[in-house]
């Protein structure tokens, strides 16, 4: 691996009162030993010169910005790489030589990309004295966000209230402290924080979608029944459905186990799920009656509509419906959000592993859509799937790179998705091909597979 280097400073006997003469002409003999090393790109060798010189001289102050600066440059060059653990360990070492707002900065950022929530979280805490006003802002939303992230809202609050105390009618930090009240349970609070965000400007969709969310929360509490395990907390809405309270249960238990198995990813806390009424789905979503299930960013909880889905003659939807909303959670869980996964590979995954899922059972459908010209290429594949013909045709994608073996390399590398490497990235190294030409691939799969059908019916 190659990095960046930069300017080196020789050293002069005025310069460095510890060192002779000859201490300094061999130093800079070595450093030219060492820019020559980094610019062939043989870091290692280059490392254990430096370590040689630390050796030789370990109490000189003045060495330490210098170590400093090489252990930057390496933090920086594995960050690029999305090889965090080994930037985290970089960052430490230049920040123990030079305590610069730099190295704050990015040995927080490195601890936030490896997931290490908590350890970023202290981190930040530690090292606000001294930072500029950007940065201190900045570590008190990373903070609020990390401890978000582990489910300590409560923590994630006293860092947001704090930040809104300093910066004062900033709606970026209002609108998160209401996620963070709401995903605590206090929906008065998130209510009237979005209030505030009206004195300032309109609310945004995902703003109103709070409100509407913390309004319905309002409206059924006191009416839930509830039944708790160890990876699951599932409240019911109505006495009458209690018989369906372990059925639940049960199909999600199963789902815990084998879909965390798929994604390799079991959540730490449990999982909240809310079966409503349809007039309270409809409260707390303000969804229409064709939405069976929802699983929201703001709360992280799962919906599922009470209605006719839950009946014991469609016992197997109630199923299909709860394996496909934990799907969802578990892979925005597993990217917390990031990564800018599309549409296509998000609602196409959670198809093909709804139970019983098999392609064969919707040839038809593909088919009509093949005839009709409606199957998805390069051009036409939209951002958002809107209808059922969408989730079928995006679920034969993910049934196609289940085929071809790298499926399962892409779900390994959903955990290294962050705000550099995103979701096309990860595509393209695990395929070879970008979004668009993968999905003429596709289509030209799925008509060969339907005239191969069509052929063998002959």
């Amino acid at each position: 691996m190659k990095f960046l280097f930069l300017s080196v400073f020789f050293l002069t006997s005025a310069g460095i009162f510890a060192m002779d003469r000859g201490d300094v002409q061999y130093f800079n003999r070595q450093i030219q030993e060492f820019r020559s090393l980094m610019e062939s790109g043989d870091s290692r060798s280059a490392y254990l010169i430096l370590s040689g010189l630390e050796q030789k001289f370990p109490e000189n102050e003045n060495l330490g910005s210098w170590f400093s600066h090489y252990h930057h440059i390496q933090g920086r060059g594995f960050s690029r790489a999305n090889q965090n653990s080994l930037a985290i360990k970089h960052y430490q070492e230049a920040l123990r030589y030079r305590d610069s707002e730099g190295n704050r900065v990015l040995l927080a950022a490195s601890l936030v990309a490896n997931k290490d929530y908590f350890e970023a979280a202290l981190f930040m805490e530690n090292h606000l004295d001294g930072l500029s006003q950007k940065s201190r802002f900045h570590f008190m939303r990373e903070a609020a966000h990390s401890y978000s992230q582990i489910e300590n809202y409560k923590a994630a609050i006293y860092h947001l209230r704090n930040l809104l105390f300093e910066n004062p009618g900033d709606t970026n930090t209002l609108n998160q402290l209401a996620v963070a009240y709401l995903r605590n349970d206090d929906d008065d609070a998130a209510l009237e924080l979005l209030e505030q965000i009206k004195k300032y400007r309109p609310l945004s969709g995902q703003e109103k979608a709070l409100v509407q969310q913390a309004k319905g929360n309002e409206k059924v509490k006191g009416k839930y029944r509830t039944v708790v395990s160890s990876s699951f907390e599932i409240q019911i809405d109505n006495e009458k459905y209690d018989q369906y309270l372990l059925f639940i249960l049960g199909i999600l238990e199963k789902a815990y186990m084998d879909l965390g198995r798929i994604f390799n990813y079991y959540p730490k806390h449990k999982t909240r799920v809310k079966v409503l009424t349809d007039q309270d789905f409809t409260h707390i979503t303000g969804t229409n009656e064709n939405i069976l299930g929802l699983r929201t960013n703001s709360s992280k909880e799962l919906y599922i509509r009470f209605g006719k889905n839950i009946e014991s003659s469609k016992q197997k939807e109630l199923k299909r419906v709860l394996w496909h909303e934990y799907n969802h959670h578990l892979l925005l869980a597993k990217t917390r959000g990031l990564g800018n996964i599309p549409s296509w590979f998000t609602e196409g995954l959670a198809v093909f592993y709804e139970p019983d899922f098999q392609l064969e059972t919707h040839r038809d459908r593909l088919k009509k859509l093949d005839e009709k010209g409606f199957l998805f290429n390069a051009k036409t594949l939209p951002p958002a799937m809107s209808n059922y013909s969408m989730y079928i045709m995006a679920a034969s994608m993910v049934h196609l790179l289940n085929e071809q073996g790298t499926l399962a390399a892409i779900l390994v590398g959903l955990k290294n998705l962050n705000y550099r490497y995103i979701f096309e990235d990860l595509f393209r190294d695990t395929t070879g091909l970008n979004s668009p030409e993968f999905t003429n691939q596709w289509n030209k799969y799925i008509s060969g597979y339907l005239e191969k059908h069509q052929a063998q019916e002959q």
